[in-house]
This record gives C-alpha cells, sequence and structure tokens, in this order.
C-alpha cells in the first residue's frame, strides 16, 4: 500500500545525472526528456484520485499510446493523459508540460444474436402451431458519450430483442391400451381356471416443438475518447507554458443482426406397446407339461398401435438489429463536477482532433478545446 500524502505533491522532470550528482536540465528541450507513458490497458498514464492538497506538474511530457484497442462488444478503448480528481478545493500547476492524447479506439465489433433453445416435451405443452413473432430493432442512442465524476460514459447502440419461439404444435393422439390375457396357475389341476388380465399401453403422438427464437443482435459499441487532462472536483489548475492535444476519437462500431429463428419440428407418432396374448376371443389356460407351466393358448397375439403425430411446431421469430453507437469525443481539457482550468493565453495552447464518426446515425464524438460537464 502506496504511504498517505500528508503534504503538497510536485511530479517534476528536467533533471540529469552528472559526475554522480543530480543537476537541472537547462536545455530548451528539457521537459521532453522526461516522458511518463503507461502500458495499461484502459487506464489514463498518470491517475491522481481523491487529492488532498496541492499537486505541481513540471518539465514533463505526459504521452499515451499512439490508439486504443477495439475489442469484441466494449467500447473502443479511450486514451486520457491525466486524470485527476479531489473533493475538497485545492490547486494544480502545471508548467512546461506536454500532454499527448492518441487516437481513440474503435468501437468493437458487435456480435450477431443466436438461436437460444425451446424445451418442450410435446405432450403437456402442444399448442396451436403458429409461427412466434420477431423481435424489435434496438433504438439508436439519442445522445453521445459523455463524461462523470468517474470518466468517460460511452453512449453505445443497444440491442434488438429476441424474437419469441414457435408455438408447439397440435396435440398427437391419445395413448391405446389393450387387454392382455395371462394364467396364474402354479398347478396342473388348477391351472384352467385362472386365465386372468393385465393392460398394456402405446404412447402418445408427440406434437412438434417450435421452432427457437432468433436472439437480437448485440448493440453497436462507442467509439474510444482522446483526452489529454479530465479533471475533477473542485480544482482550480493553472496551465503555464503547457500543451495538451487531443487526437481522433474513435469511430463507432453499427449494431448486428438479429438470428433468424428456426423451423418447428414435426410430429412423430408414438410408439406402439408391446405385444401380448390379448383376452379377447377364444383365450384359455393350459398346462404345459415341457414347460412346467400355465400358459394362455387360443389367444392372439396384438399390440396397441401409438398415437397419431401431432401437427409442426411454428417457426420461431426473427431477432431484431441492434443499433449502431456513438462516436468518441476528442477533447483536450475535460472538466467535471465543478472544476476550473486557466489557460495561460501566451505560453499555452489547447488542441483537439475529430470526432468519431457514430454509426447508423447515432451522433458522432464532441470536439472541443475546453469542456465542462456537471
Amino acid at each position: 500500500m502506496a504511504p498517505a500524502l500528508t503534504g503538497p505533491i510536485t511530479i517534476e522532470g528536467g533533471w540529469v545525472r552528472k559526475d554522480g550528482a543530480w543537476q537541472r536540465d537547462c536545455e530548451a528541450d528539457a521537459s521532453t526528456r522526461t516522458t511518463l507513458t503507461s502500458s495499461e490497458e484502459r487506464a489514463p498514464v498518470l491517475t491522481m484520485l481523491d487529492l488532498a492538497h496541492d499537486v505541481s506538474l513540471r518539465l514533463l511530457t505526459v504521452q499515451t499510446k499512439g490508439q486504443g484497442l477495439s475489442e469484441k462488444d466494449k467500447p473502443g478503448e479511450s486514451l486520457i493523459g491525466v486524470h485527476l480528481s479531489s473533493t475538497e478545493k485545492i490547486n494544480v500547476l502545471l508548467e512546461q508540460v506536454a500532454i499527448v492524447a492518441g487516437k481513440g479506439g474503435e468501437g468493437g465489433p458487435a456480435s450477431a444474436g443466436e438461436n437460444a433453445d425451446n424445451n418442450c416435451n410435446g405432450v403437456s405443452d402442444c399448442s396451436d402451431g403458429k409461427d412466434g413473432e420477431n423481435g424489435k430493432d434496438g433504438d439508436p442512442p439519442s445522445e453521445g458519450s459523455s463524461f462523470n465524476a468517474s470518466g468517460y460514459v460511452p453512449s453505445n447502440g443497444n440491442p434488438g430483442t429476441s424474437g419469441s419461439h414457435g408455438a408447439n404444435g397440435t396435440k398427437g393422439g391419445d395413448a391405446k391400451t389393450e387387454i392382455c390375457a395371462k394364467c396364474t396357475g402354479e398347478k396342473e389341476d388348477t391351472c384352467p381356471n385362472t386365465l386372468t388380465s393385465y393392460t398394456e399401453s402405446s404412447k402418445p403422438g408427440v406434437c412438434g416443438c417450435g421452432g427457437k427464437l432468433g436472439e437480437g443482435g448485440k448493440a453497436g459499441q462507442a467509439g474510444g475518447a482522446s483526452v489529454g487532462l479530465l479533471v475533477v472536483g473542485p480544482i482550480e489548475m493553472s496551465l503555464n507554458n503547457t500543451t495538451v492535444k487531443s487526437s481522433d476519437g474513435g469511430g463507432a462500431s453499427p449494431g448486428a443482426s438479429g438470428a433468424e429463428g428456426q423451423q418447428g419440428e414435426v410430429g412423430v407418432q408414438g410408439d406402439a406397446s408391446v405385444t401380448c396374448p390379448l383376452k379377447a376371443g377364444d383365450a384359455v389356460c393350459g398346462w404345459s407339461s415341457s414347460q412346467s407351466k400355465c400358459l394362455v393358448s387360443n389367444a392372439t397375439d396384438g399390440k396397441a398401435p401409438g398415437g397419431t403425430a401431432g401437427g409442426m411446431g411454428g417457426k420461431g421469430g426473427k431477432g431484431g438489429k441492434g443499433s449502431g453507437g456513438a462516436g468518441g469525443p476528442s477533447i483536450a481539457v475535460v472538466q467535471v463536477a465543478g472544476a476550473k482550468v486557466k489557460v495561460d493565453p501566451v505560453s499555452s495552447s489547447l488542441e483537439h482532433g475529430k470526432g468519431g464518426p457514430g454509426a447508423e446515425g447515432a451522433p458522432e464524438g464532441t470536439t472541443a478545446k475546453l469542456k465542462e460537464y456537471p
């Protein structure tokens, strides 16, 4: 755990090691020789949160990587040079500092919908075999991406809604039952009078399960932001001999298509019962000397037919298409929750790139040198 900071903080470059001692680097480009970078993904190069004391950054460069990541079903990676926050009123000074944020990542490609299982037993849950309803397309985002106290708030698209399963087919025929004969006698003299009955039943006809629904396509993802400075809370910041540059925001990705619903299954005739000697007719019991058993004789073998096949299930409904995401912003300095950044108009400069394009009619990314958010 890092020790608690009990006083003002200064992070300063512009030093060189010479003859075993640290000395000031008095060259004009001294601030370019101390460069802060980071290989951590989806994180600013320099993050200082919940500050309670004044901060100074001097004679250094903060440089993000050149372009943010693009990952499936995720907003493009935002590249932010410095992120500072405080809940107390503090002063921050940037002097002879250069901050360069690379291009925001492209919104990750959206995944297409899949088919969801439709579990049915085909006997107790039969229906009318109608096709399922199609899902609806996702609504486009009404607003562009923004910022709050936690950082970047990407305005992704909305997923399409899923269709509905096709209805299960109509009910199949009922099971049938046959009355079978058997003899219960255990001795030759009592055998003829022991004819009795039992039943064998077939299986009912099975209706076809409704076709699997198509899931909605996933939402298009917002492009990542390119931001030099993100300042949150009642911080008063001054920029002297300092440049802050953001590159282009990332472009958004379109929404994905929903899956087609699948065809329903056909009904199946029920299985017939096992074959047995039927009690109807001239069935009698007689003693078999060779087998030493009381057996049914003069009976006709038969079996109960299976129930007729039920109707075919309806086709599943198609999933709706996802909508596209908003483009990523390009803003040199973002002020949130009352932060105030004063830029010396003579010695300092702010520069932004282009806003990332929105997809499928979604808003493009905001561009500004200095932008304030609640």
